[in-house]
């Protein structure tokens, strides 16, 4: 599921969607997933400030 999400905050193989990628990360992250908890946080970062442009 991390693996998903980075797919989608890159936009590997996907169009890149950052709801999509932080849906994923969270998922990881709610089964203990460490790496994913990082990543949730840092993906809601990133559409903060997309959203503040």
């Amino acid at each position: 599921m991390n693996n998903l999400g980075s797919m989608y905050e890159r936009g590997t193989g996907v169009a890149k969607d950052l709801a999509e990628a932080r849906k994923w990360y969270e998922q990881a992250a709610e089964l203990g997933n460490e790496d994913a908890r990082a990543n949730v946080e840092r993906v809601k970062e990133k559409i903060k400030k997309k959203a503040g442009k």
